[in-house]
């Protein structure tokens, strides 16, 4: 069984940035280590992105904001700016700093769901092309140093965290369970897709990150009803 590490001390003895510099270096530690590959997508190209930022009272932080004009409607956030992101261009349209960084979330409603369709978009040909490149070469590697190759990564919970406020969406499981089971529809299509992919490119093992899928936030029947299902199919 390989001793897994996410490796955030700070000072670590490699070069973060560099998968085969990491590996090296933590295999001369008598550590196990993998190679991760994330599979490509992309923000639909007739969706028309805009950027900006504005200052603060308190002026400790400002205010980033990303909009997105899509077929469907326009989906736009708003984050507050830290050490980790203070270019409004940066923002993605997943990840942690969404959720802590919030002021405005991408999906609040029904109708921010036919423009999130949009920003969770298949691949273009250049990209899986490239993908299949990087996959090829990182599964010689693999094979090389005798390290997994890891599918990195897919989630379902903690996207619903990253596109709406978690308070938000345990008010909706209770008021609005039917707007939640379109949510996960969403990003359920977009998830396979991104499955079907690194399969297509024999990675040993998939991560998938469940880290807000806990019942703490989703509660117990929730949990049951929207999730569990979802998961098990996945498997």
């Amino acid at each position: 069984m390989p001793l897994w590490c996410l490796w955030i001390y700070h000072k670590r003895p490699f070069n973060h940035s560099d998968q085969f510099d990491r590996v090296d270096a933590v295999q001369a530690m008598g550590v196990d280590d993998s190679l991760w590959l994330y599979a490509p997508w992309q923000i639909a190209p007739e969706v028309k992105v805009s950027s900006w930022s504005e200052p603060t009272q308190s002026e400790t932080y400002q205010l980033m904001h990303k909009s997105y004009e899509t077929p469907a409607g326009t989906a736009a956030h708003t984050l507050r700016s830290s050490e980790y992101m203070d270019r409004a261009e940066d923002i993605g349209v997943v990840g942690d700093l969404n959720m802590y960084h919030s002021r405005k979330y991408l999906v609040e409603g029904r109708q921010d769901l036919g423009p999130l369709r949009y920003l969770l978009s298949s691949p273009s040909k250049d990209q899986l092309q490239a993908f299949r490149e990087k996959a090829a070469c990182f599964r010689a590697a693999a094979a090389e140093k005798q390290v997994i190759l890891e599918g990195a990564y897919v989630s379902l919970g903690d996207t619903v965290a990253w596109l709406m406020e978690p308070q938000a969406l345990i008010y909706a499981l209770e008021d609005d369970p039917d707007f939640v089971e379109e949510l996960l529809e969403v990003i359920w299509d977009w998830h396979v897709q991104q499955i079907q992919i690194l399969l297509d490119e024999k990675v040993d093992v998939i991560q998938h990150r469940g880290w807000y899928e806990l019942p703490d936030f989703w509660g117990l029947a929730p949990y049951r009803r929207s999730l569990k299902p979802l998961l098990r199919k996945e498997a």
